[in-house]
């Protein structure tokens, strides 16, 4: 068990520097406490021998634990949910050290081995700026402030953890000779909200005043109300692209088809990125000899299926991308299985039950099938009742 049965009584929100797993483990609300419900049924579905490595990783605090752990246990379950058997990191018949993570075989005896893997837009080195930052937000969540919400705009990351202590007292300094009646005054007349700019190692930072209304003044609510982190410009396909060819080419020459499902750590993931990854990047050629002519797209040769040579990776019999999968978010997620447009071995056909593409003829087609919440039979509010 993944969650003990306990009473939990807490409806405070996420705090910023806490962990999925703090915050499921703590929070009392009901929607959680069936989140609970369901990842404790997911790791009873394991062979015992493999349930407690899955649980230290969801329980270590760090996100990228919880969130590999968490999605190795979602496509356990929609396959078992499909009437499948599971052998979990099964041993290669090319005796390579390296094991994927499933072999699934089909009630009708199809198999195929199936590998997880995460992508994420940020780098280690982004994710710890990105930790950085939380540790200050957290400090600021901490601010007595009778009379306003704060809000922010970030723009960088700090290089070594900030002074919570220090950003703190500068800011109830400042809001402490702020009068809000007086402020809303001016709001009203068509005035900005009062802005402070605090800077420190590189990291500079936005910070707006918004007053409270009278009646919600001097109540302990948190203090942060909005927060950006200004514009970011990702490269989610290379991501997948990356995460897609690494697997790709780790268990050498296989006997079955190799499905590659990759859980997009992002915002959202669209059809230009799952392409980009998998068949190269759009980029569009001018006609030199005739500029006003329109500008033909065409793709450069640097995908996880398409190379300088062509088709390639053929061992990777299709790819799952999944956006930003989640325990608590599977009713709204998408999902699709892309087909190699020539692979070794193909997938088997029931997998075009789910949302998928194929590619042939140089087209690709998307066809609709099974979501995410249905192979699992959720409701479509999910996870409220």
């Amino acid at each position: 068990m993944i969650f003990e049965d306990k009473v939990r009584e807490s409806t405070e929100a996420r705090r910023h520097t806490e962990s999925s797993y703090e915050f499921l483990d703590r929070s009392g609300r009901a929607e959680f406490q069936q989140v609970r419900n369901l990842l404790n049924s997911w790791i009873e579905l394991f062979p015992p021998e493999e349930r407690d490595e899955l649980v230290a990783r969801i329980r270590s605090n760090d996100e990228r634990h919880f969130n590999s752990a968490t999605f190795e246990m979602l496509l356990f379950a929609i396959f078992t949910n499909l009437g499948c058997r599971i052998e979990v990191h099964p041993r290669l018949p090319n005796d390579r050290a390296s094991r994927p993570d499933f072999l699934v075989t089909y009630p009708d005896g199809q198999r195929l081995y199936v590998e997880a893997v995460l992508a994420s837009e940020f780098s280690e080195t982004e994710v710890a700026a990105r930790r950085r930052t939380s540790v200050l937000l957290e400090a600021l969540d901490g601010l007595e402030s009778p009379n306003f919400f704060i809000g922010f705009t970030s723009r960088g990351h700090p290089d070594r953890p900030p002074s919570g202590k220090k950003l703190k007292r500068a800011i109830s300094d400042w809001l402490a000779r702020l009068d809000p009646d007086a402020i809303s005054e001016e709001i009203d007349n068509g005035q900005p909200f009062p802005t402070r700019v605090w800077e420190d190692d590189g990291w500079r930072i936005e910070i707006n005043a918004f007053p409270k209304r009278a009646e919600k003044r001097g109540l302990d609510t948190r203090s942060v109300g909005v927060i950006s982190t200004g514009v970011q410009f990702a490269s989610t396909w290379k991501a997948i692209r990356d995460a897609v060819r690494h697997k790709g080419g780790k268990y050498g020459d296989l006997d079955l088809p190799l499905l590659i499902a990759v859980n997009v750590e992002t915002m959202s993931v669209d059809r230009i990125d799952e392409m980009q990854a998998l068949f190269g990047k759009e980029t569009f050629v001018f006609d030199q000899n005739n500029l006003d002519a329109e500008p033909r797209m065409q793709r450069e040769p640097n995908g996880a299926w398409v190379g300088p040579r062509g088709l390639q990776n053929t061992r990777v019999s299709g790819v799952w991308i999944f956006e930003n999968a989640l325990p608590w978010n599977l009713a709204s997620r998408r999902a699709v299985i892309y087909h190699h447009p020539e692979p070794r071995q193909s997938l088997p056909l029931q997998l075009r039950d789910f949302d998928h593409a194929l590619a042939e003829n140089g087209c690709v087609t998307w066809a609709r099938g099974r979501k995410i919440r249905d192979a699992l039979q959720l409701s479509e509010n999910w996870p409220e009742k």
